[in-house]
C-alpha cells in the first residue's frame, strides 16, 4: 500500500508525487492531516481553513473516482502527527509514504520527526522537492551562492526555461474501481466567499483560462488599478496548490506565444515567478520563517505597538480612504489587491511606524490566500528589512497613491460606501464637514509630518555611534 500524503497541493493534475505513486500501480490511499491549533499558532485565516476543508472534500470525491480513498487526521499539533501517522500506516499496511517538501522551518521539522518514525516503523519515504520553477541547486549566482535580489535571480531562470519549462503532468490513472463517494469530518464551521473561488481545480483552470485569454496582454499596463478586473485573482488556487506555479507558467507561456508576445518580458508571469523567488529565499535563509528580517543587521526604529491606532488601520478607519478600502475589503472579502496590499503595509510600518511583525500576522489573520513565504517577502519588503528591500526612505503617499490608481474612487465606494455621492476631487481626502456628515473618521496622521518624523526616526537609528 502506497500513502500519498496531501499538503499544500490539493489538485490532480501536475501532481509529480500522486502521478509517480499511482503510475506504480496498485492500492494507493491518500491522507490529509487536519492540525487546528498549529494552524492557530500560525495564524492561519478561518476563511483559508473553511477554504481548505471544501477543498479537501472535493478532493475526496475526485480521488474515489479512480479508486483511492482519502482519509483524514485530525491531532492538535504538527508534533502529534509522527505518532498519528505510525498508527495510521499499521492499521492500513501502508509500506511506502509519499509527499511533497514544504519549506518553511516548522514544516520541516515535522517532516524529520515523521520521516524517522517512518524509518523505525519500515515504511519507505519517498519526499519530492518544493515546486521549484527552476531546481534549487540551478538558483546559484556565479560565484555559487543563493541569490538575494530578485531581478538577477529572475533574468537567471528565465535563461533556463527551454531546459525547466516542461508540460503539465495530466491527473493520475485509475488504481482500481470507483468507491463510493466519501464522508469526511468537518473541522471548520467558518465560511469563505465561494462566489468569488469555488472550491474546485476545473473551476480554478476555467479562470486561468479566462484570465489569459481576456486580461494577460493587458495586465502590466492595468494591475495597479483595484477597479478594475485587470488581476487574475487566482492567488487562492496557488497558495493552496489547487493550481501548481507550473501550470500557470506554462499556460501563460503558450498564451503570450499565441499572441506574438515574447515571454521572457510578460509582467504577469514575472508576477509568478517572484512567489518562487520568496519561496526559494524562505528556504536558504530560514530565520526568516521565525520572525527574524532577511537582513539581520537592518535598521528598522519602529515604535511600541499602539492597539488603538492598530484598531483603526486594521477596522479601516484611518481616515484616509484608500488605505481604509484595502483594509475593508480585506475582512470583507479574505483578499486584497496587490496594490493596497503594498500600500497599506507601507502606510503601517512607515507612517504608523508599527512593527512590521504585527501587521505580517494580521495579513496572515484574515488572508484567504495566505502564503508564508510571500507575506513574510512582502512585509519585509515594505518595511526595508527584506531581500531586495524597498529603501527605507520610500514611503508612499495615501493620497497621491489615491489620486493615481482611483482616480474617480470608484474602488473607494465599493468599500468605503457612505463616501458615495463625493466628487472625484473631494473622495481621496473629504473635507471635515463631510467627514462629520456620513460619519467618516478623521486622519488619524498627518502624512507629511509622519514622513519627516519616520525620516528622522531612520536617519538617527542609522547614524554612527559616537565614542
Amino acid at each position: 500500500m502506497r500513502l500519498v500524503w496531501f499538503r499544500s497541493e490539493l489538485r490532480l493534475e501536475d501532481h509529480p508525487v500522486l502521478y509517480d505513486a499511482c503510475r506504480k500501480g496498485g492500492p494507493v490511499r491518500a491522507l490529509v492531516c487536519v492540525t487546528p491549533k498549529q494552524w492557530e499558532k500560525h495564524d492561519d485565516a478561518p476563511c483559508k481553513i473553511a477554504f481548505r476543508q471544501a477543498l479537501v472534500h472535493g478532493l475526496a470525491q475526485k480521488l474515489a473516482h479512480r479508486g483511492i480513498a482519502l482519509d483524514v487526521i485530525e491531532r492538535p499539533f504538527y508534533q502529534d502527527l509522527p505518532q498519528a501517522l505510525t498508527a495510521y500506516c499499521r492499521s492500513h499496511g501502508v509500506k511506502e509514504l509519499w509527499y511533497t517538501k514544504e519549506v518553511p522551518v516548522y514544516e520541516q521539522q515535522r517532516d524529520k520527526a515523521v520521516d524517522k518514525a517512518m524509518e523505525a516503523l519500515g515504511v519507505v519515504v519517498h519526499a519530492y522537492d518544493p515546486p521549484w520553477l527552476v531546481p534549487l541547486k540551478g538558483m546559484v549566482n556565479k560565484q555559487g551562492k543563493p541569490y538575494r535580489v530578485f531581478t538577477p535571480w529572475y533574468k537567471h531562470c528565465m535563461s533556463q526555461m527551454d531546459v525547466f519549462l516542461s508540460t503539465p503532468l495530466p491527473a493520475p490513472p485509475a488504481v482500481g474501481p470507483a468507491l463510493p463517494p466519501p464522508e469526511l469530518p468537518c473541522w471548520t464551521k467558518a465560511s469563505f466567499r465561494a462566489d468569488l473561488w469555488p472550491a474546485d481545480e476545473q473551476k480554478a483552470q476555467q479562470k486561468l483560462h479566462d484570465f489569459l485569454a481576456a486580461r494577460l496582454t493587458a495586465y502590466a499596463q492595468a494591475r495597479d488599478v483595484p477597479a478594475k478586473p485587470s488581476t487574475s485573482l487566482l492567488s487562492p488556487y496557488l497558495s493552496h496548490g489547487v493550481l501548481s506555479l507550473r501550470q500557470c507558467v506554462w499556460a501563460a507561456w503558450q498564451a503570450c506565444v499565441a499572441k506574438g508576445v515574447d515571454p521572457h518580458t510578460d509582467g504577469w508571469i514575472r508576477q509568478l515567478f517572484w512567489r518562487a523567488f520568496y519561496l526559494m529565499i524562505m528556504q536558504c535563509f530560514p530565520w526568516v520563517s521565525k520572525g527574524q528580517p532577511f537582513q539581520r543587521e537592518a535598521v528598522y526604529p519602529y515604535e511600541a505597538l499602539d492597539e488603538e491606532r492598530h484598531r483603526l488601520w486594521a477596522t479601516g478607519c484611518t481616515g484616509f480612504p484608500f488605505v481604509d478600502a484595502g483594509m475593508r475589503q480585506l475582512r470583507k472579502t479574505g483578499w486584497m489587491h496587490n496594490r493596497l496590499r503594498m500600500l497599506t503595509a507601507n502606510f503601517y510600518c512607515k507612517l504608523m511606524g508599527m512593527p512590521w511583525w504585527e501587521g505580517e500576522r494580521f495579513f496572515m489573520q484574515h488572508l484567504i490566500d495566505g502564503d508564508f513565504p510571500a507575506n513574510n517577502g512582502g512585509w519585509q519588503w515594505c518595511a526595508s528589512v527584506g531581500c531586495d528591500a524597498s529603501p527605507w526612505f520610500r514611503m508612499f503617499n495615501p493620497l497621491t497613491q489615491s489620486e493615481r490608481w482611483d482616480p474617480d474612487g470608484t474602488y473607494i465606494t465599493t468599500f468605503v460606501p457612505e463616501l458615495a455621492g463625493l466628487t472625484a476631487k473631494d473622495i481621496h481626502n473629504p473635507p471635515n464637514d463631510v467627514r462629520q456628515k456620513v460619519g467618516y473618521p478623521p486622519a488619524m496622521l498627518d502624512a507629511k509630518a509622519a514622513r519627516r518624523h519616520t525620516l528622522a526616526r531612520y536617519q538617527q537609528a542609522r547614524a554612527p555611534s559616537r565614542p
